[in-house]
């Protein structure tokens, strides 16, 4: 069996569409606040608190936005589709998204039209990344419902957080060097987020949802150091930590049965087999194979290669089910895309005097 995943192929590169807010000047409370504020929970220490909805409830109010640049994100569709496997035990399950963004900032000095001049900078996002306290001073990470083992714990942690790329790659690269560095500090991060974030609908789609996850603010303090009339682009390219949340490496829901006794014939390998029988099982009579919950990361890996090796496609299994396709010309059977990233840019916000 298979260890881990190659994603040293091509990437298949989703388009999305990305939206600016550009706040110059406070406006004033005229903008609609996330529906819950979830720092607000009480713990088992909070006796005089009760544990109500209306605790953490925002309600109509408006509030406020720091002045400098919002950007967000609309995940494509193929990821805010949610699926239910046909068991009765089973709820809706989302494509797990990614869960880090290159923020690239173009910024075009036209002090002189005649000889315009570029300078790029770029943030990472960590979106998985969770801290019971606010990790930047400067931007607000949105706080998120956790469940914790101690009950007298904060019920609650911020989620999301932005770094400076330099810093952000020299990490990267010490981390792989010298995973047990003392100067490499003990982040915390979790899995599975998606589209639905913590269990609402709108959570992608809105800003105040997920400000700190699927958007980004450029801040005044460092927009104001480039100076007057400028021009903003801004590049955002989405990627998966872990290659085994990758849409081209999440294996499949569920299976009917004609594919999957194909699969079964297929695998010769006695532990293989066993391994594959025990995570698809039929619920209903004449019903579909139906994947086990909570799979570990290692079985993730070891399924991902026993289906490759018997014949599936992981890549047309993704385009059908995100309804994506390959450029015109190109045939599935030629290409070796191993990974995908999601790529937005939006051009030329103008005339940006902050």
């Amino acid at each position: 069996m298979k260890k881990n995943i190659a994603t040293t192929g091509l990437g298949l590169i989703v388009p999305m569409n990305i939206e600016a807010l550009c706040v110059h000047t406070d406006a004033g409370a005229i903008f609609k606040p996330t529906p819950y504020n979830f720092s607000r929970l009480p713990n088992a220490s909070n006796k005089d608190i009760p544990n109500l909805s209306e605790r953490v409830m925002t309600g109509d109010g408006r509030v406020s936005l720091p002045v400098g640049v919002h950007l967000h994100w609309a995940l494509p569709d193929g990821l805010t589709n949610g699926a239910t496997p046909q068991t009765p035990e089973a709820s809706v399950a989302f494509p797990d998204t990614p869960d880090r963004w290159l923020i690239t900032r173009i910024y075009t000095d036209l002090t002189d039209p005649a000889k315009p001049v570029n300078r790029l900078k770029s943030w990472v996002i960590e979106s998985n990344y969770v801290s019971t306290q606010q990790p930047d001073p400067h931007r607000e990470s949105i706080a998120v419902p956790f469940r914790t083992e101690d009950n007298k714990a904060e019920q609650f942690r911020f989620m999301g957080r932005v770094v400076e790329y330099e810093k952000w790659a020299a990490t990267q690269v010490l981390r792989q060097q010298s995973p047990n560095a003392p100067e490499l500090e003990t982040a915390e991060f979790v899995e599975g987020l998606s589209a639905v974030g913590y269990g609402s609908p709108d959570f992608s789609a809105s800003y105040q949802n997920c400000k700190s996850i699927f958007g980004f603010h450029d801040t005044e303090a460092d927009l104001d150091k480039l100076g007057q009339n400028i021009q903003l682009s801004y590049q955002i390219t989405g990627w998966y930590h872990d290659p085994v949340n990758d849409p081209l490496w999440q294996l499949p829901l569920q299976f009917d049965p004609a594919t999957f006794e194909a699969l079964l014939s297929k695998v010769t390998d006695p532990g293989s087999k066993k391994l594959l029988t025990e995570t698809y099982t039929v619920r209903q009579p004449d019903g579909p194979y139906v994947i086990a919950p909570a799979l570990s990361r290692e079985k993730k890996v070891a399924l991902g290669g026993i289906l490759t090796d018997a014949g599936f496609s992981f890549l047309t299994y993704v385009l059908d089910q995100c309804r994506w396709s390959l450029p015109s010309g190109t045939r599935e059977k030629d290409t070796d895309v191993t990974h995908t990233i999601l790529s937005g840019l939006i051009n030329n916000i103008g005339g940006i005097k902050m």
